[in-house]
């Protein structure tokens, strides 16, 4: 079975998926920056830009750490044993 490409070179699924804006996940949503920033991702084939990325910074760093840790302290996590969390 062969993969169809589109005569840029990328698969037309990826193509669909790198059409949407590239945000970051922080508390199970998908959010932009908080700064509005963003960086260019690069095709390594072409050099050409593929996307834009949502670039975080000291207050996403800090959302994501405090979403983490509420996740955790009120989550299953802290009574399960490693091997439950293994599975």
């Amino acid at each position: 079975m062969g993969v169809t490409v589109s005569p840029s070179g990328i698969h037309p699924l990826v193509s669909e998926f790198l059409e949407k804006p590239r945000k970051m996940l922080i508390d199970g949503k998908w959010v932009n920056s908080i700064s509005g920033k963003t960086f260019p991702t690069y095709n390594p084939a072409t050099g050409e830009v593929l996307v834009q990325v949502a670039e975080g910074d000291k207050g996403d760093i800090d959302a994501a750490v405090k979403a983490a840790r509420k996740a955790f302290d009120s989550g299953p996590w802290p009574r399960m044993t490693a091997s439950e969390r293994g599975n």
